[in-house]
């Protein structure tokens, strides 16, 4: 489940991105469009939307940390926080376990 506090609409197309990384070079992704259009967000507007994200057959067992951010091509929208961390204008958000 995404939860985002808007500021205003964010004109382009823009996408949410999900990576999650175990540390230890394990990674996948779950990559999205909003479920609302950034262009239509609304300062003070709260949404929020429910993704599924398809772990691949051969990952490694392990936490994985999810780390988001939003990109257009090549560019990230830069991010700052003061309750989780940033690095290279991505947030990390919450994590999940896969066992086998």
């Amino acid at each position: 489940t995404w939860t985002f506090a808007a500021h205003g609409p964010l004109i382009g197309k823009w996408k949410v991105f999900a990576h999650f990384e175990n540390g230890h070079g394990g990674t996948f992704r779950g990559d999205h469009e909003p479920a609302r259009p950034f262009a239509w967000w609304k300062d003070g507007q709260f949404i929020r939307y429910q993704t599924d994200v398809a772990i691949p057959r051969g990952t490694a067992p392990g936490h994985y940390d999810l780390w988001t951010g939003v990109w257009k091509g090549s560019a990230r929208r830069p991010a700052s926080a003061t309750t989780v961390e940033v690095n290279d204008n991505r947030a990390k958000v919450g994590g999940l376990e896969v066992v086998r």
